[in-house]
């Protein structure tokens, strides 16, 4: 009887643990929820293409330090193709691979910053300005160019983010066509994606990977075979907005998140 007891305790023990584990989790997802939703609306201030009616595209890299080698790959790909493209690279690359830098400038390419992903989501405009200023300033030092544009940080983009690089004159692009090579889902799957997604003034982005360098040609001679040109972001939106000057970038007009911006 005292075993039947203790067995009939420790079931009702198990039960209750399981209970409080699942609305743990189901507060968790919840929340992940709400915050998938904030980041969705949010996303709606990123700067995803241009408003051209010509068919033209902005070529887009984002590389981290351990992409250096690929980077280079990139590069001599669309070397031979004669084409000059944005690369958004981190400050810890930057610092690290100067040459690198330095090869994408003197190739004509165009040189802008990855903010940087170790900020916590709550951080204040305050910490993102100081921590953008720092990632502008190492992609500065290695380019000889002021940045113009900026990539989120990988992560949920918010409000203060989106104020920061605002109030520093920066426009912050999203992906209108992102083919998912990150994840290299196989180069056949790159090529398709990337080409199925364009429309005039979209803004492809792509990533220094093996599968992705061996895509590359494909996806060139894909966009010449339908008429597009690919671009650098700033000879894109320079295009759209018909001016000759260089160095320009759009705003991303989020003065309606002020108010949710601490």
């Amino acid at each position: 009887m005292v075993v039947l007891r203790a067995g009939e305790l420790l079931r009702r023990v198990v039960i209750i643990g399981c209970a409080i584990l699942l609305c743990a989790l189901g507060a968790d997802w919840g929340w992940n929820s709400v915050q998938d939703h904030a980041t969705a609306s949010l996303r709606d201030h990123l700067v995803t293409r241009a408003p051209v009616g010509q068919p033209v595209v902005a070529l887009t890299f984002a590389l981290d330090t351990a992409d250096a080698e690929e980077a280079n790959h990139v590069l001599q790909v669309i070397d031979g193709f004669g084409i000059t493209a944005t690369f958004f690279v981190t400050a810890s690359l930057a610092r690290s691979a100067p040459g690198l830098v330095s090869s994408l400038v003197a190739a004509g390419d165009e040189v802008e910053p990855t903010a940087d992903p170790l900020l916590h989501t709550t951080a204040t405009t305050a910490h993102w300005r100081a921590a953008i200023e720092a990632d502008v300033e190492a992609v500065e030092g290695g380019s000889g160019q002021r940045p113009a544009f900026l990539q989120p940080p990988a992560g949920t983009l918010t409000a203060s983010f989106l104020d920061a690089a605002n109030s520093l004159g920066l426009t912050v692009t999203g992906a209108g066509v992102h083919p998912g090579d990150a994840l290299e889902p196989g180069t056949d799957v790159i090529i398709n994606r990337t080409l199925a997604g364009i429309r005039p003034g979209s803004i492809i982005l792509l990533h220094a990977t093996a599968e992705t360098v061996a895509a590359l040609p494909a996806i060139i001679n894909g966009l010449r075979s339908r008429g597009y040109s690919a671009l650098s972001l700033e000879a894109l939106f320079t295009l759209a907005s018909g001016q000759t000057e260089t160095r320009s970038s759009p705003s991303n007009d989020i003065a309606s998140l002020a108010g949710t911006a601490a």
